[in-house]
């Protein structure tokens, strides 16, 4: 019987490289840490916790409220198993989830100067993706034995891990409500992607999947996100984006090459998704998705030599250059839409903005237009006051 987890709308994402750009992201900053190579990544709340593998493996967490100039809040090192480190991350409040190779480790981050492993699970393979959501958490088993590992983890530190489900390559996962999509890099099972029905987690089941294999619909098929009915997923040398409503009978709604070579991490601050490839001088593509039927690629960073996880807030995106091995810091906030209160244009909206809207008013800049109107006048600090109480992008 087909089921109808989410319900939604069909919508066409579709944009190109070489459309317009509004706005010129840079690196702020770059972080290396010696003995070690960036991998997954997770943000949340101006901290970035970053998987390292190699000798000094382990979890990294860094405050960023200056990009320029992150700051090494507190580690935890996988002594026990060095030589292997971590490969990914989530984030739920202040419980972190870190994939190693041969378990997941469940870290409470509530110091982050202090981080401590409070519980593990045990993984059937090499793990790649890891998400988390509402008490449960999902981990992305690639070989030898591949699936999706699931687990209620209510009380992060007593994980009860539910029905396994059984898909080698497995590569990423991604929660909604109620659902789950994953997607699958290799040929093995023939499929690219999954979804999970979840309304009964003591009994998850498979209730759709797209198939594997050139040429599309997923020839390369790699990270994925969930948001709403649609399942974005890094393919081939760009994006494919699926209509996930009706799981028996998946759509494709747009199948996009955006890149030049191979397509591998994806993420999404509100409006904004940001992809990247594993390739030399390829870097990372901002694409305005604010109006699905009618995106736009907004930015594009400076070149990196290799990048690939990334994880992004506030405009900011956190991408590990597998190049150096660096943690690398993006500015994308000036291809955000401008939230007008936001006048000093930090991402937050708060008092500092009425001094930077003063500030304005004296010079006659281009900010202290808050009603639009194409003047600078004593009315634009009501249209400010306005604004100031009006919801803004995040």
């Amino acid at each position: 019987m087909q089921k109808n987890i989410v319900t939604g709308y069909a919508a066409v994402l579709v944009a190109s490289v070489g459309s317009a750009q509004p706005c010129d992201p840079g690196i702020a900053s770059r972080v290396a840490i010696e003995n070690a190579e960036a991998s997954g990544m997770a943000a949340s709340d101006g901290l970035v916790y970053s998987a390292f593998l190699r000798d000094a493996g382990g979890l990294y967490i860094f405050d960023t409220a200056d990009p320029a100039a992150p700051q090494l809040v507190g580690s935890l090192i996988d002594t026990e198993r060095s030589a292997g480190g971590l490969i990914d991350v989530a984030v739920d409040g202040t419980t972190v989830y870190a994939a190693a190779l041969d378990r997941l480790v469940v870290i409470d981050a509530s110091d982050p100067a202090s981080p401590v492993e409070i519980a593990s699970i045990p993984l059937p393979g090499t793990a790649f993706g890891v998400d988390v959501r509402d008490g449960l958490l999902g981990v992305a088993v690639f070989n030898p034995n591949g699936g999706i590992v699931l687990a209620d983890v209510t009380d992060p530190a007593d994980p009860e891990v539910l029905p396994f489900i059984v898909t080698p390559g497995s590569h990423s996962v991604s929660f909604g409500e109620d659902v789950a999509v994953y997607s699958v890099n290799g040929a093995t099972a023939g499929i690219g992607l999954g979804v999970i029905d979840l309304t009964d987690v003591d009994a998850p089941e498979v209730v759709g999947t797209v198939p594997s294999g050139s040429p599309m619909p997923l020839n390369n098929p790699n990270d994925i996100v969930l948001r709403g009915p649609l399942a974005i997923i890094a393919n081939g040398g760009g994006i494919s984006v699926f209509d996930v409503s009706s799981p028996g009978d998946i759509e494709e709604l747009a199948a996009e090459q955006l890149l030049p070579t191979g397509s591998e991490a994806i993420a999404v601050d509100g409006d904004l998704l940001f992809l990247s490839a594993v390739s030399s001088g390829v870097g990372i593509h901002a694409v305005d998705i604010s109006s699905p039927t009618e995106p736009t690629v907004v930015g594009s960073a400076p070149a990196f030599e290799a990048v690939a996880p990334i994880a992004t807030e506030g405009g900011l995106v956190f991408a590990a250059d597998w190049g150096t091995g660096e943690l690398v810091v993006v500015n994308f906030r000036d291809c955000r839409p401008r939230c007008r209160a936001d006048v000093n244009g930090n991402g937050a909206v708060d008092s500092s903005d009425f001094f930077a809207w003063v500030n304005a008013f004296g010079s006659d800049g281009p900010l202290c237009d808050q009603n639009a109107d194409g003047r600078c006048t004593q009315s634009d600090f009501f249209a400010w006051v306005a604004n100031f109480g009006a919801p803004c992008p995040n």
